[in-house]
């Protein structure tokens, strides 16, 4: 394995290009490829991610989605719109992220699929996205996984991200290529931490290795510790940053200042600090993520005159609920079911 989980990990921008590792067969067989697009209530952007995925001009994928126990039957809305170009399948309920990933892969595994591409819902993509992805994955010895650069849909030439490092103590995390424009980044694969769950080709083979998502995360964090357990397990997650996916940021959880948002991003970050690494480096994350919210309330309030010391007290009791839940040994959240249903209305309302 490379490194050691991004401790001390040199900038991979630095590095010989990954594809001078191993040679890429000029012929191979293409990989069959599975377009897995995890929907809870949102069909709309679900109808334009998929539209967008149509026009991929890769020759040998299918598409999947899994509706997450949305309101109305969206699955059904979805196959009568797209026929059979697109298999739609009905989870009795939401199991985030983690869950309706987990639904799709095991999808592609009874249908014998070499490669899962997870997507989420509020993204469209680059017609080549499969292309590159595939020819990233064959770009190295052990590839798990392999993600896009990803842009703000209302910044189209601007990074959101293009791959992460850890830093050090994992208390703090790099995006790297954030704020840049795409023609900046490098021009073959390399090496990150983790790659980002809005949009990632993975190896069936690599998944058998590691397991699925741990559904316990839910939603956010649960790529990074699915990264984590490839990489300790000798497999490379790679960046190819020739292709892209313009991504609607926060659609699901309603906002980066949404209740939901707020509280399952920092007790996953918690959670997977705890099983990854050092448990002490959870209060310097802990903090720096607090830092940064506290930022964003300071400057709406300077600027807009908006979200002052209700929002701040909100903050406050979210921030030692999720210490709590992390605290307390149990599984079971009670706070995150009642966050989801705020948000599952504000949804429906917006229809």
């Amino acid at each position: 394995m490379l490194g050691h989980l991004g401790l001390g990990f040199k900038s991979p921008w630095q590095d010989a290009p990954l594809n001078s590792l191993a040679q890429i067969d000029s012929a191979p067989r293409r990989p069959h490829i599975l377009c897995c697009i995890i929907n809870w209530n949102g069909l709309r952007d679900t109808v334009e991610c998929l539209e967008s995925v149509l026009e991929i001009d890769y020759p040998n994928y299918d598409m999947l989605v899994v509706d997450n126990g949305s309101s109305r039957d969206e699955a059904d809305a979805i196959r009568h719109r797209f026929g059979n170009r697109v298999v739609a399948m009905r989870s009795p309920s939401n199991e985030g992220f983690a869950g309706g990933a987990n639904r799709g892969i095991s999808y592609a595994r009874e249908h014998g699929y070499d490669q899962i591409l997870l997507l989420n819902n509020d993204c469209t993509v680059a017609t080549n996205l499969l292309s590159e992805l595939e020819a990233a994955s064959r770009s190295a010895a052990k590839v798990a996984a392999v993600g896009p650069a990803i842009c703000y849909n209302d910044a189209r030439d601007i990074v959101s991200s293009a791959g992460v490092m850890f830093r050090m103590c994992m208390a703090g995390s790099r995006r790297l290529g954030a704020g840049s424009s795409p023609d900046k980044l490098p021009k073959t694969p390399y090496e990150v931490d983790y790659v980002e769950g809005t949009c990632m080709l993975v190896s069936i083979p690599a998944i058998d290795s590691v397991g699925l998502f741990d559904p316990t995360f839910f939603m956010y964090w649960e790529e990074a510790d699915w990264c984590v357990r490839f990489r300790q397990r000798g497999f490379r997650v790679l960046c190819s940053p020739t292709t892209r996916v313009w991504h609607k940021m926060w659609r699901s959880s309603g906002g980066f200042l949404s209740e939901l948002y707020l509280y399952t991003f920092l007790r996953n970050q918690l959670l997977f600090m705890r099983r990854n690494f050092r448990p002490w480096c959870t209060v310097p994350r802990c903090l720096a993520f607090v830092g940064v919210v506290f930022a964003r309330l300071a400057y709406n309030v300077l600027h807009r005159g908006t979200e002052g010391p209700r929002v701040l007290m909100k903050l406050v009791r979210l921030v030692i609920q999720a210490i709590a839940w992390n605290l307390g040994g149990s599984m079971e959240d009670p706070i995150l079911p009642r966050l989801i249903q705020r948000r599952e209305t504000a949804l429906l309302e917006s229809y």
